[in-house]
C-alpha cells in the first residue's frame, strides 16, 4: 500500500510556530532578535533586530545598542574637541545591503578643558538593511557588524566588538515586538528636517548662523555642526533675534576650514519643557 505525503506552503502563523519551537529547541536562538552581548566594564553593545524572521526583498531596521556605565560617553559622527565616532563595518549575506548610521542628536559633554559631542546612558544607533530579492526561503540571512567605539570618562578607551545575527527568511516577515518598539521609539527621536535654511556669514572674527524658522519660544540652542573644522566647540553660543529670526553668534575653530558653499549639523533646543532636535543645512556667504 503506498502513503500518500501531500505538502502544502507554510502560512505566516505556521511560519511564526515553527521558528518559536526551533528557538525553544536549538540553544541561542531564543533571543533572535538581539545578538550576543560584547561586555565591557564601560560599554556593553549588542545588535538588536526588528525582525525574528525576514523576507525576500524586504527593508527593516536593526540598531547598534550601546549601554554606557555612568560617568562614561561614546561619540556622534562630529566627536567635539576630542574623541571618534562609532563605526560599523558590515559582512552580510550575498546581495543584502546595509544604510548609514542613523545618529540621534548629541549632547554637548564637557571635560574641561574641552567639549565633546555625544552619548551616555544606552544610545540606539539605527540601521536599515536591505534583503536581497532573491533571497531563498529557508535559508538564513547573516547580518555581522563590526564595530569601533571610543568610550571616555577623563580617560579614553578604544573598544571594539563583531556581533552577528543570523536571521531565517521566510515568505512573509515576523517582527520582533519588543525590539522593534525599542527601534521605533529611537527613530521617532531623531532629529527631523527643518522647515527652513539657514544663512552663514562672517561676523568679526566669529561667525553668525541664522535659523529665519527656529521657534520664537525655542530655549537653551545648541549648534552641533557636522564638520569638526567649522566652530570652537567649547565656547559659548550666544544666541538673539534679529528681524524676526534667530542668530547664533559663533567662535570659529583654530582650524577653521568650511569645504563646500554650505555646512549641516544638528539643533537642539526646547520649546513648552519639552527637547526638540533639527537637522539643518546653511547656506555660506562667500
Amino acid at each position: 500500500m503506498m502513503t500518500r505525503i501531500m505538502a502544502y506552503p507554510l502560512t505566516r502563523q505556521l511560519w511564526r510556530r515553527a521558528l518559536l519551537a526551533l528557538a525553544l529547541l536549538t540553544p541561542g536562538l531564543a533571543q533572535a532578535a538581539e545578538s550576543a552581548a560584547v561586555t565591557s566594564p564601560r560599554v556593553t553593545a549588542t545588535l538588536l533586530s526588528s525582525r525574528d524572521a525576514v523576507a525576500p526583498g524586504e527593508r527593516f531596521q536593526v540598531a547598534l545598542v550601546q549601554k554606557i556605565a555612568p560617568g562614561w560617553h561614546t561619540y556622534w559622527a562630529n566627536p567635539g574637541d576630542s574623541g571618534e565616532p562609532t563605526r560599523i563595518t558590515w559582512t552580510l549575506s550575498q546581495g543584502a545591503t546595509a544604510g548609514e548610521i542613523q545618529w540621534p542628536a548629541p549632547k554637548a559633554i564637557p571635560v574641561e578643558p574641552l567639549v565633546n559631542f555625544g552619548f551616555e546612558g544606552t544610545v540606539l544607533l539605527p540601521v536599515e538593511i536591505t534583503v536581497p530579492p532573491e533571497a531563498n526561503i529557508g535559508e538564513r540571512l547573516t547580518l555581522q557588524a563590526a564595530a569601533t567605539w571610543l568610550v571616555c570618562e577623563k580617560i579614553c578607551i578604544p573598544e571594539e566588538g563583531t556581533l552577528t545575527l543570523d536571521l531565517p527568511v521566510a515568505p512573509a516577515a515576523i517582527v520582533a515586538e519588543a525590539a522593534q518598539s525599542r527601534i521605533e521609539a529611537a527613530r521617532a527621536a531623531l532629529p527631523a528636517p527643518a522647515g527652513f535654511r539657514g544663512h552663514l556669514a562672517a561676523e568679526g572674527e566669529s561667525l553668525a548662523l541664522t535659523l529665519p524658522g527656529l521657534p520664537a519660544a525655542a530655549t537653551e540652542l545648541r549648534v552641533f555642526p557636522l564638520s569638526d573644522t567649522l566652530i570652537d566647540h567649547a565656547a559659548a553660543q550666544e544666541v538673539r533675534i534679529s528681524d524676526g529670526a534667530t542668530v547664533v553668534r559663533l567662535a570659529r575653530s583654530s582650524a577653521f576650514k568650511i569645504a563646500a558653499g554650505e555646512i549641516a549639523g544638528v539643533l537642539t533646543y526646547r520649546e513648552g519643557g519639552l527637547s526638540r532636535a533639527l537637522t539643518f543645512a546653511a547656506d555660506v556667504e562667500p
